[in-house]
């Protein structure tokens, strides 16, 4: 059976982990941290002290990296995955990263005979823990068919959008619109309690209204102000609507929206609340009001 190696076992690479592992595939993960060493061989995969013994074992690399550095490290460093897995390997990067690295390490897969796809992720750790992820996926079309059954162990909706580079724009927009929203209920909260309208009340109307999604996902760290119950980190956010700015910058776009939603993110990491939930960029407005 295709042997699973994956980069990275924080929240998202645990339950993508698991996933593999309760379907009786070889899971090998690399991580640095020794207590998810420990953690990764109590949980049925085999624990890769190095990029390099990863690569030797797996022909499918998946990773999960918070930053563009450590995914340009762990590919293209010296013992990267790039220079050390065989020929004709996938790497699944389910990382969120943006669509000019993507590019860059498309080209480069492509030069060492190994097929890459950018493949970013919504559905956070519990669609991780359940295999009910989206995934975005950008990369070769007839791979991707051959593919879709090892993707569908974590992903319930597989969208195959084209060429290298299309998953991680679509990620970055999903944000920018998670984001945004996420402070459009903040806004919306603070106003109706100052009005003397209760946040569960509020919560019973939201709850069967047109703001459902965002609001199912992080309403209750909103209602009761639990922005240390972390469903995605404020830094994780902050950093994708800085790749989103980027991106709309380098194609011209106007970002009114996004630009307000990252100046208040920039304002909310700027004050300490980087590790807090994402929701805790709201702690920026009920400062104000």
């Amino acid at each position: 059976m295709t042997t699973i190696g994956i980069i990275g076992c924080g929240l998202m690479g645990k339950g993508i982990t698991k996933c593999y592992v309760g379907e009786q595939y070889k899971v090998v993960v690399y991580d640095p941290d020794l207590a998810t060493v420990e953690w990764i061989k109590q949980n049925g995969a085999i624990a890769a002290a190095s990029l390099q013994e990863l690569s030797s074992e797996a022909s499918i690399v998946i990773a999960s990296l918070p930053t563009v550095d450590i995914v340009n490290d762990s590919f293209l460093g010296e013992n990267g995955v790039f220079n050390t897995i065989q020929e004709g390997a996938v790497i699944i990067d389910m990382s969120t990263t943006d669509a000019d690295t993507a590019i860059q390490l498309a080209n480069q897969a492509k030069r060492k005979n190994l097929y890459y796809f950018d493949s970013p992720v919504s559905g956070g750790p519990d669609g991780a823990n359940n295999g009910t992820l989206t995934l975005m996926i950008g990369g070769d079309r007839d791979k991707f068919e051959e593919i879709k059954p090892i993707l569908r162990v974590v992903g319930k909706d597989l969208h195959y959008l084209g060429e290298s580079g299309n998953g991680q724009i679509a990620k970055l927009c999903n944000n920018m619109i998670v984001s945004s929203m996420i402070l459009s209920l903040g806004e919306a909260f603070i106003t109706a309690e100052k009005a003397g309208l209760s946040r569960e009340k509020l919560s019973e109307v939201l709850s069967t209204g047109s703001a459902t999604k965002v609001f199912e996902v992080f309403g209750q760290n909103i209602i009761q102000k639990e922005y240390e119950n972390v469903l995605f980190s404020l830094n994780h956010m902050h950093k994708d609507l800085s790749l989103y700015m980027k991106t709309a910058a380098s194609f011209a776009s106007p970002s009114f929206l996004g630009s307000l939603s990252y100046q208040l993110f920039e304002a909310a990491k700027a004050t300490g609340k980087g590790f807090k939930d994402t929701t805790s960029a709201i702690e920026v407005i009920e400062s104000l009001s």
